[in-house]
C-alpha cells in the first residue's frame, strides 16, 4: 500500500502543495474566529448531580461568585481625611461601568423606624434604611459617632470587618451579564487600577481576590504563555535541528510542516467552535515539540538512503514506502493518547482531546507530503549535510550502548530490578489531592492575597446551602424555618474553615436590633413568632421582596444559607463535606427537606475527583490501544509484552519521582501518563519496524538484526529524544504549577523511554533470541513495507 501511497504523492505533489496551501489559508481564516474562555473551567460532565445543583441554585439566585473580594488593615481608616478619602474610591469604583455595587463599611446601611403617613392619610410605623455614614461628614468628632454606631451592629461583623484585627472587607460587585463574556477583563483592569491608585496615596497595602478577578489574572498569564511556549517552541526546534543537520533548508521545511499543522488544528478549533482554554493554549507548542520528529525520521531516512545510492527520487520513494508506515503507527498512537481524553465527559479536556488528536494527524499528513515534494525539487544532500548521519558523539554513544545490550545483559536486568523495586514503593507515597489555586506559585501575588483573606475572613470562595421544603413557607413554617437555620449556622461556626454565613435568620436579627432601639443585646431572633409578623410588616414597600430575593425564592420553598470557605483542598473537602452534611440532615431531615449544597469550592472538589477517575480510565484505554496496535503490527503475544516493557518502566518512575518528591496526583499531573505514553512508544514501533526489516535482511539472524537495528534508529530517536526532551522542558517556564509539572515530568518520561528503547528492548530481544523464531514473527495485520515492491521511478518522470 505505502509504495502507491509513495507514487501518488510524488506524481502528484505540485497539485498536493496547491491543495495544502489552499486549505491552509482556509484554516488560518477560520483560526480568526477562535476566542478566549471566559467561563470558569467546568471539569464536571452537565449530566453529572453536583453540576444540575450548581445550574438550578443560578437559576434561582443567580451566580455566586460575582464580586472581587478586597480586604486590607487600616488603623487611620476613620481618621478625618482618611474616611473621606476612602468614601471617593468607593464612589469612583461605583462610577466604572458595569461594576453593579460596592459594598463595604462606607456603604454600610442600617435599618431604623419611622412614621408614615399611608395612602389613606393613617400613620403607621415603618422600616427605613439610611447610611450608616452620609455622603457629607464635617469633623472627627461626628466621624467618631457614627464609628460607634456602626461597630454597634453585629450584622456586619465577620461580613465587612474584623474588629480584633483592624482589617476590612470590600466587595465590588460586577453586573452578572459580563461575568463570563471578554467585556469582565477591562471591568476587572479598571478595578485593580482604581484600587492600586488609592493604595499608593494612602500607602494602604490592599489584598485583591475572589473568583473574576483570579480568573482574569490567570486568562492574562494563559494569553502571555500561549505566546511565549510559541516562540520557546519554534527557538528550540531551529537550535536543536541545526545542531543535527546544519541546514537551514531543513530547519525551513520542517518549520512548515509544523506551521501548517498548527494552522490547521487551529481552524478546526474555529469550525468547531471550541475556545481557548489552559489546555488548548498549549497545543501550538505541543504540535511544534511532538511533530519535529516526524520531519527527523522522514530526513533520516531521506539522507541515509541518498547516502547509499545517490538516487534522489529513489531515496524519497523509500521514505514514504518503508518508514511511512511506522511514522504512521507512532503518530496514530500519540493521538490515542490524546484521544482517549474525549471519554472524560469533561468539556475541558474533551476538546483539548480532540484538537490534540486531530493535530497530531495533521503533522503525519504535512510530514509526508510536504517533505517529499519539496525536496524533490531540491539538489540531494551533499556530504556537508549527511555528516550527522556518522555524528561521532551520537555513534559513540550508540555503540556504548549497543556493548552494554551485548555484553552486559545481567547488569542491565540488575539495574532494572533495582530501578523497579524502589519505583515501587516511591509509587505508595503518591498524595492525591487538589487546590483551586493548586497550579499558581504560593509566592505569587494571587496567592499571597487569597490567603490574607482566608486568614482573617476564612475564605472568599463561595459555599452555598439550598433548604427546599415541600410546602410554601408562611406565618409559624416561615418562623421555624428561620430558627432552625439560626441553629445551623450555629453548628458551622465550629469549623474553621468557613467564614461567619449569611441567611435570612442573620436579615430578621438586624431588623430586630433596629425594632428593639438598636440596643446591640437584642441583635438575636424575636422571642415571639408575633414579633417576626409585626417586623415583616414594617417593611416598606418593595423592600420585603428584596430581602426574601436574596435569601428565599419565589415560590418561598428554598431558603439560602451562604458562606466562604477557606481553599482547603480535595482532601480534607472529603472529610469537611460529609459533617457538614449530616450536621444540616440533623436539623432538616432528608425526609422532609431536599438539600442543595453548591458553590464553586464543591464543584471543583467534585470535578477534580470526578476528572482524576476519568483520567485513570482514559490511561487504561489508551494502553489497551496501543496494546491493540502493537499487536497488529507483531501478531504475537510475546512480541506485545516486550514492546509494553520499555514504555511501562518509564510511567513507573515518573509515578514514583511524584511520590518522592511530592508531587500529588492531580488532573494537570495525571495528564502526564497519558500524553507521554502515547509519544514515547513511537520509539519502540520504530525500533520494532526497523529490526522486522533487519530480520527479513539477515536471514532471521536475531543480534545482527538488533545491532543493525540500534546502528539506524538510535540516531534518530536521540535527535527525537532531544527535541521532545527540551520542547516540553519550556513548560517549566509556566506560571502555572500544573503546567510546570506537566512540563518536566513529561521530559523525564520521554528521556527514560528513549534509554528503554534503546537498552532495555534490544536487551529483551537478544535474551528470548531462541524463543523468537520466524513463527513468531507473523505477517502483519498492518503491512510495514514491501521490499521487493518499488515503483518504476520512470513513471514518475521527476528529474533525479
Amino acid at each position: 500500500m505505502w509504495h502507491k501511497i509513495a507514487g501518488i504523492i510524488l506524481r502528484n505533489r505540485i497539485a498536493l502543495l496547491i491543495s495544502m496551501g489552499v486549505i491552509t489559508a482556509f484554516m488560518a481564516w477560520q483560526a480568526t474566529k477562535i476566542e478566549m474562555d471566559y467561563h470558569y473551567a467546568n471539569m464536571l460532565s452537565e449530566n453529572d448531580p453536583v453540576y444540575i445543583d450548581k445550574v438550578k441554585f443560578q437559576e434561582i439566585f443567580g451566580d455566586e461568585a460575582s464580586g472581587i473580594v478586597v480586604g486590607f488593615s487600616d488603623t487611620s481608616l476613620f481618621d478625618y481625611d482618611r474616611f473621606l478619602a476612602f468614601q471617593e474610591l468607593c464612589d469612583e469604583l461605583e462610577e466604572i461601568e458595569n461594576v453593579a455595587s460596592v459594598l463595604t463599611v462606607s456603604q454600610a446601611v442600617n435599618p431604623r423606624q419611622v412614621t408614615v403617613v399611608d395612602e389613606n392619610g393613617s400613620k403607621k410605623r415603618e422600616f427605613e434604611f439610611y447610611p450608616v455614614f452620609p455622603e457629607k461628614i464635617s469633623s472627627q468628632a461626628e466621624l467618631d459617632s457614627i464609628k460607634d454606631v456602626f461597630f454597634s451592629l453585629p450584622f456586619y461583623q465577620g461580613m465587612l470587618y474584623n474588629s480584633s484585627e483592624d482589617v476590612f472587607l470590600m466587595s465590588v460587585a460586577l453586573n452578572k451579564e459580563i461575568l463570563n463574556s471578554k467585556a469582565r477583563i477591562p471591568v476587572v483592569r479598571e478595578v485593580e487600577k482604581v484600587l492600586k491608585e488609592y493604595s499608593a496615596k494612602e500607602n494602604v497595602e490592599i489584598h485583591i481576590s475572589g473568583l473574576p478577578f483570579i480568573r482574569t489574572k490567570m486568562m492574562d498569564l494563559i494569553k502571555t504563555e500561549i505566546i511565549l511556549f510559541i516562540i520557546l517552541a519554534v527557538l528550540i526546534v531551529i537550535i536543536i535541528l541545526y545542531l543535527f543537520f546544519r541546514s537551514f533548508k531543513v530547519i525551513g521545511v520542517a518549520i512548515i510542516v509544523v506551521g501548517v499543522s498548527v494552522i490547521w488544528a487551529l481552524g478546526l478549533m474555529g469550525i468547531l467552535g471550541f475556545k481557548i482554554t489552559v489546555l488548548t493554549g498549549m497545543i501550538p507548542p505541543l504540535l511544534i515539540i511532538i511533530g519535529i520528529p516526524n520531519t527527523i525520521f522522514l530526513l533520516n531516512k531521506y539522507h541515509t538512503e541518498t547516502v547509499a545510492h545517490g538516487n534522489k527520487i529513489l531515496a524519497l520513494q523509500r521514505v514514504i514506502s518503508r518508514i511511512g508506515n511506522a511514522v504512521f503507527l507512532s503518530n496514530l498512537t500519540t493521538a490515542a493518547g490524546f484521544a482517549t481524553f474525549i471519554i472524560t465527559n469533561s468539556s475541558l479536556l474533551v476538546h483539548f482531546g480532540i484538537i490534540a488528536s486531530c493535530g497530531i494527524l495533521f503533522t503525519f499528513l504535512s510530514a509526508l507530503i510536504i517533505i517529499p515534494s519539496i525536496f524533490s525539487f531540491l539538489q540531494p544532500p551533499s556530504n556537508k549535510y549527511t555528516k550527522h548521519l556518522k555524528n561521532k558523539l551520537i555513534v559513540k554513544v550508540v555503540n556504548v550502548l549497543s556493548k552494554i545490550v551485548t555484553k552486559h545483559r545481567p547488569k542491565v536486568y540488575i539495574t532494572v530490578a533495582v530501578i523497579v523495586v524502589v519505583a515501587i514503593y516511591g509509587v505508595t507515597l503518591i498524595e492525591r489531592t487538589g487546590y483551586i489555586m493548586d497550579d499558581v506559585p504560593e509566592s505569587a501575588t494571587l496567592t499571597i492575597d487569597l490567603k490574607y483573606l482566608e486568614k482573617h475572613f476564612n475564605g472568599v470562595s463561595p459555599l452555598e446551602i439550598a433548604i427546599q421544603s415541600k410546602d410554601s413557607l408562611t406565618g409559624t413554617e416561615m418562623v421555624d424555618q428561620i430558627q432552625k437555620i439560626d441553629s445551623l449556622q450555629q453548628r458551622l461556626t465550629k469549623y474553621k474553615e468557613l467564614s461567619r454565613s449569611l441567611s435570612v435568620a442573620d436579615a430578621m436579627k438586624f431588623l430586630y436590633q433596629a425594632y428593639s432601639k438598636g440596643s446591640v443585646d437584642k441583635y438575636c431572633l424575636p422571642p415571639n413568632p408575633k414579633t417576626y409578623e409585626t417586623i415583616l410588616d414594617r417593611l416598606p414597600k418593595g423592600s420585603n421582596e428584596n430581602i426574601a430575593k436574596s435569601f428565599i425564592d419565589s415560590t418561598f420553598t428554598i431558603t439560602r444559607v451562604s458562606l466562604n470557605i477557606a481553599d482547603i483542598g480535595t482532601n480534607r473537602m472529603k472529610k469537611l463535606l460529609p459533617k457538614i452534611k449530616q450536621d444540616i440532615y440533623d436539623i432538616f431531615p432528608q425526609d422532609k427537606y431536599n438539600i442543595i449544597i453548591t458553590g464553586s469550592t464543591v464543584v471543583y472538589f467534585t470535578g477534580t475527583t470526578y476528572l482524576i477517575n476519568n483520567l485513570f480510565i482514559s490511561l487504561s484505554l489508551a494502553l489497551l490501544i496501543i496494546t491493540l496496535l502493537m499487536f497488529a503490527l507483531q501478531r504475537s503475544g510475546k512480541m506485545v509484552m516486550i514492546a509494553l516493557v520499555p514504555n511501562i518502566i518509564p510511567m513507573l518512575v515518573t509515578a514514583a519521582l511524584m511520590g518522592y518528591f511530592g508531587i500529588p496526583i492531580k488532573p494537570s499531573t495525571i495528564l502526564v501518563f497519558g500524553i507521554a505514553l502515547g509519544i514515547s512508544v513511537d520509539g519502540t514501533i520504530h525500533f520494532l519496524t526497523k529490526f522486522r526489516q533487519e530480520l527479513s535482511h539477515n536471514n532471521w539472524e536475531i543480534s545482527t538484526s538488533v545491532r543493525n537495528a540500534m546502528q539506524e534508529t538510535g540516531t534518530s530517536m536521540m535527535y527525537t529524544s532531544a527535541v521532545l526532551f527540551f520542547g516540553f522542558l519550556i513548560f517549566t517556564a509556566s506560571s502555572f504549577g500544573g503546567t510546570m509539572a506537566l512540563g518536566l515530568l513529561i521530559s523525564i518520561t520521554l528521556l527514560v523511554a528513549m534509554i528503554c528503547n534503546l537498552v532495555v528492548l534490544p536487551t529483551m530481544l537478544l535474551t528470548l533470541e531462541k524463543q523468537l523464531n520466524k513463527k513468531v514473527f507473523k505477517e502483519p495485520l498492518l503491512q510495514i513495507y514491501d521490499e521487493e515492491d518499488e515503483l518504476d521511478l520512470d513513471e514518475l518522470k521527476i528529474d533525479n
